[in-house]
């Protein structure tokens, strides 16, 4: 077995005894001769020069591999031959991803762009355009707590993003997440500047959020909160709003007006003015409203629909007649608006309008299957059941595709023409097939509870309504129908459960809970703990809103 003196890199010849050869490398200071020691550079540099020139193949083959195999336009050599530059590839990757996802889409391939789009915003967290991708391809996918958390996380890139601002807080106000749209109001406003436009959408967001849950003096704090704002068009529409519900109704009426004799074309304004002139009794001014606008924007069909249903409340037939031909003739062609003509038909059961449009609409070679299901609920509104049941029957001779594509509605109106024809167990067979259909929107659902409702069968109508509450549990409108059902079929601890949660929400009907809070309070339900926690609860919401009216 060799020594440490065999192995010593000095080379003193044979002749000396290993002591001495010990001896003689530590007074060298423990050095290799001279021409040894080039030897060594030498081979230390070829090995380098070997190692670098490695890399340097490896990494131009990763990025001839990445560059043109893949099709990564954005990736440059530097990014993957530096280590510090491979943040730069990742995220070039992304973009490719991103790219391929918004392919997918146009392809109709849904789950691959699914799968793309999530790994690019992955490797590209602070792309605007992927990250909304990717939302819009988790909300087709139901799955809106996820589109949440994505908006949310990409407010760390984007939140002097003005498009991507307005996104997530229309986004939040549809959830009624008022809360989380204030908090984010009072932690970015700070930071993007009083007069910017994110400044200017974070406000109107948070002032609107405050509007909902009736805080109106922090609305108003809000709208003071960016430059211009309270001085701008939906600060002012919205300012008017929160005098109407302060109770300074006049005063509303006054700020409405002054915006609509501003803003002539402003068919949101138009609306409002319309829509709060008829709450006030002003009927009259309401339809003259209507009648100007129409004749000053006559290619706008909302207001004409609007002007029909003035017409038809002031039960004057002749001008709703009159006024439909005009709609079918400017709109020959316009497949919305002879939707819109068509669903007023059917909220006034309309017969004859609606068979005039669905042959105009056949005539002209448009989609029939919509107004198909319009003419049917005609039918049921007009309360020609069995005329209703033997149309659904030829549609569904007629159209194979109709069914399929508005399978629940269908068997939702075919269970309310049974039930209108007093056939209940066919009618319970119909809305069990409906109630059990997947997809369902909490919207349809309500439409369709209320059509129950008319019909005199309010436990189908519930039943419905608790369906749509469980599609959709922010669904303020279908959950304040629930509560008014409640109390009329003294479902005690449901109406309990149901009011508390409707409370919860913003801005809850004071005439319902005014409803509610006599039917908790009677001796019907005294000895139950559940109604006695939710009187209470609605006697201090009705409270506060008598303190929010006030103004200060």
């Amino acid at each position: 077995m060799p020594s440490f003196a065999d192995k010593l890199p000095v080379d003193f010849g044979p002749e000396m005894t290993r002591g001495e050869r010990i001896v003689a490398w530590v007074v060298r200071g423990g050095r290799a001769p001279w021409w040894r020691r080039v030897r060594w550079a030498r081979v230390a540099g070829v090995t380098g020069a070997l190692a670098v020139a490695g890399y340097v193949g490896v990494a131009t083959t990763a990025y001839g591999f990445v560059r043109y195999y893949r099709q990564i336009d954005a990736v440059r050599f530097t990014d993957i031959l530096l280590p510090t530059r491979w943040d730069n590839y990742r995220v070039a990757r992304g973009l490719r991803q991103i790219a391929e996802a918004q392919r997918f889409v146009e392809e109709g391939k849904f789950r691959e762009a699914f799968m793309y789009a999530r790994s690019g915003v992955a490797a590209a967290p602070a792309h605007r355009d992927g990250r909304l991708l990717l939302v819009e391809l988790l909300l087709a996918a139901k799955r809106p707590d996820d589109a949440r958390r994505t908006l949310l996380e990409g407010l760390k890139d984007q939140a002097t993003d003005a498009v991507y601002l307005k996104t997530v807080l229309t986004f939040l106000l549809q959830r009624q997440e008022d809360d989380l749209v204030v908090a984010l109001a009072r932690r970015h406003l700070p930071v993007v500047g009083p007069g910017s436009e994110p400044a200017r959408l974070l406000a109107l967001g948070a002032a609107t959020a405050s509007f909902f849950r009736g805080n109106y003096d922090e609305a108003e704090d809000f709208l003071r909160a960016a430059a211009k704002l309270a001085d701008s068009r939906d600060g002012r529409l919205l300012a008017a709003k929160i005098e109407w519900d302060r109770g300074y109704r006049e005063l509303a009426l006054v700020q409405f007006r002054q915006l609509a004799v501003e803003r002539p074309g402003d068919q949101e304004v138009h609306r409002e003015l319309v829509g709060h002139l008829r709450q006030h009794g002003l009927v009259d001014e309401a339809r003259r409203r209507g009648l100007t606008f129409q004749i000053a924007f006559p290619t706008q069909v909302g207001p004409r629909i609007e002007l029909l249903y003035a017409y038809r409340k002031a039960g004057d037939n002749a001008w709703v007649t009159r006024e439909a031909e005009a709609v079918l003739t400017d709109f020959a062609d316009d497949e919305g608006a002879l939707l819109a003509l068509a669903d007023f038909a059917a909220n006034a059961g309309d017969v004859a309008l609606m068979r005039r449009i669905a042959n105009w609409v056949a005539a002209r070679g448009l989609r029939f299957d919509p107004f198909a299901m319009l003419m049917v609920e005609t039918l049921v509104v007009a309360r020609d059941y069995q005329g209703a049941i033997d149309t659904i029957r030829r549609y569904r001779a007629d159209f194979p595709a109709w069914e399929r594509d508005y399978g629940g509605l269908v068997g939702s109106l075919h269970a309310a023409a049974l039930l209108g024809l007093k056939d209940e167990p066919a009618a319970k067979t119909y809305l069990n097939q409906f109630l059990g259909q997947p997809n369902l929107r909490a919207d349809n659902l309500l439409a369709v509870a209320n059509r129950f409702a008319e019909l005199g069968s309010e436990e189908a109508a519930r039943r419905v309504l608790v369906r749509a509450v469980e599609v959709d549990p922010r669904n303020q409108a279908a959950l304040s129908r629930l509560v008014e059902l409640d109390v009329a079929l003294n479902a005690g601890e449901d109406l309990a459960v149901h009011v508390r949660r409707l409370v919860q929400m913003r801005r809850p009907s004071p005439e319902i809970l005014r409803v509610v809070h006599h039917k908790l309070g009677s001796d019907l339900f005294l000895f139950s703990k559940e109604c006695a926690l939710a009187l209470e609860l609605v006697t201090e919401t009705l409270a506060r809103g008598s303190a929010g009216g006030v103004r200060r």
